[in-house]
């Protein structure tokens, strides 16, 4: 999985965690808000509830008149002026029956709500056919009068006073509505939220139903995007660093690389040029003292003689000790190279990481058919990431003039025995039959920009680290380089030497 995809992942993930989170917050901040204004409705309507029934009882025990006309005018008028909630009263006499103020006539169901209350001894309900927004509250006196209020519940409580987060609300009788108290607007997008309490009287056995709409626009939509924007500008930022680390880190290990193969470089032309040069230097510093030796005979100019021939040998001597000291200094000895034991598979990657940019160029790709990460040689790291290097860029350079669709590198890591080797095959035109038997001496090259010294110091290389490193053609085209290392410690070392048979062919 590419870090890109793995960014936008946790980008998703922090997204889904942190709207769920404010999401969550912002409804249970609006539930409770809910409660507490549902809670209130429920204690206003009760106390207007309780405040009627006061009404109805003080009616009852002050018994003000109410058996003509006139008088039960009046006092409905009186009612009413104070309490908008009362819509009309009634009176009853067992001589008369009932009475209303308004002159309409009574409802039957006054004569039930009056045998109850007079059973009960207090306040009884009762509700009138053809208004069901309406009801009686019906109290009897112990004179068998009785008087009755109708009550209007859409009226028990100013508009003003009204939480504003609850619509609607509802007075229920059972399963029936019986008023609307506050109308409330309806959305196919809202989540539903209901409280339900039993009105706080018992003369009223009503239900107050409370419910609110919370709608999309109450969401906190604003700081779910800015925290998204947010976090998908500092994953940018993360990305952006990281890669600017990879590059770094690249041109770094290259340019180790591109040190590393100059010393390598020198290292093979300072050899050269002392096994160019040690024999007419030896045959000098010979012929100077053979010189000496004859001249100490000689008595003319033989102190001038021995002068020049002393500065000779000098001289000669110097430029053996440059000559040594230079491939010294160059080519590292074995013994101070700094080994340890490392997972072969892992610098395998690690070099391909290098790679990566001119493979990416040359459209090749770069797979791992088989590998076993267990696997370990003791090596020293940057002279085995050289020696993968260099065979890695061969391959690359190999199938510059193969089809893009065919340009593919094989690696394998795998135990044999004693032994790990590392396989690196590639689909180019292969390796010329003739070209096989020279190509790991050095300077011999078969381009024409090249310095035919890379296999000659990865051979080299292989060598100081105790392994082997060997070519030849696939049967099926292209070039496979093998290179075999002792595993852990293992000190033996081995010259440069045929493919193995279970890897031929």
């Amino acid at each position: 999985m590419s870090r890109q995809l793995q960014l936008i992942l946790l980008w998703i993930f922090i997204q889904a965690t942190f709207a769920g989170w404010m999401l969550s917050s912002r409804l249970d901040a609006l539930e409770l808000q809910f409660e507490q204004d549902a809670r209130i409705a429920h204690r206003l309507l009760s106390q207007e509830a309780v405040e009627l029934d006061a009404v109805l009882n003080t009616l009852v025990a002050a018994r003000p008149p109410a058996d003509t006309d006139a008088a039960l005018g009046t006092l409905a008028h009186k009612l009413t002026a104070v309490y908008p909630q009362i819509v009309d009263v009634a009176f009853f006499l067992p001589a008369r029956g009932w009475r209303r103020a308004g002159g309409a006539a009574t409802p039957g169901a006054l004569d039930t709500a009056y045998a109850r209350s007079q059973t009960l001894s207090r306040s009884v309900m009762t509700r009138m056919a053809g208004a069901p927004v309406r009801y009686w509250l019906v109290r009897t006196r112990d004179d068998g009068a009785a008087y009755a209020l109708w009550l209007e519940p859409a009226r028990f409580v100013a508009r003003a006073e009204w939480p504003k987060t609850l619509a609607p609300v509802l007075l229920r009788d059972g399963r029936d509505t019986l008023a609307l108290v506050a109308p409330g607007a309806d959305s196919r997008f809202a989540v539903r939220l209901v409280d339900t309490r039993n009105l706080a009287s018992v003369s009223q056995p009503l239900v107050v139903q409370a419910e609110t709409r919370i709608l999309p626009a109450q969401l906190p939509w604003a700081p779910a995007a800015s925290l998204a924007l947010a976090t998908g500008f500092i994953l940018w930022g993360l990305n952006a660093f990281l890669d600017q680390r990879e590059t770094v880190r690249r041109a770094r290990r290259q340019a180790r690389f591109v040190q590393v193969a100059r010393l390598n470089t020198l290292g093979e032309m300072a050899a050269g040029m002392a096994h160019e040069l040690n024999q007419p230097l030896t045959s000098i510093l010979a012929n100077c003292q053979a010189s000496l030796r004859m001249l100490d005979d000689d008595e003319p100019d033989a102190a001038l003689i021995r002068e020049a021939l002393s500065l000779s040998v000098a001289q000669a001597k110097r430029a053996g000790e440059i000559i040594t000291r230079l491939r010294g200094d160059v080519l590292r000895p074995r013994e101070a190279r700094r080994t340890q034991l490392l997972p072969l598979a892992q610098v395998v990657d690690e070099t391909v990481f290098l790679v990566e940019p001119e493979c990416r160029a040359r459209e090749v790709r770069v797979k791992f058919a088989r590998r076993d990460d267990s696997l370990c040689v003791r090596a020293d790291r940057v002279a085995l990431e050289q020696v993968i290097h260099n065979l890695l860029s061969n391959a690359i350079e190999a199938m510059r003039d193969t089809p893009p669709e065919r340009r593919l590198i094989e690696l394998t890591v795998l135990p044999r025995g004693k032994e790990a080797v590392l396989t690196v095959t590639d689909r180019g035109p292969g390796i010329p039959p003739e070209v096989l038997p020279r190509l790991f001496e050095p300077f011999f090259t078969t381009r024409q920009t090249g310095m035919g010294l890379g296999l000659s110091i990865c051979e080299t290389l292989i060598g100081e680290m105790g392994g082997v490193i060997a070519a030849d053609n696939r049967a099926v085209g292209g070039a496979r380089f093998v290179v075999t290392l002792p595993r852990g410690d293992t000190k033996d070392k081995r010259q440069h030497g045929p493919l193995p048979d279970h890897l031929s062919g």
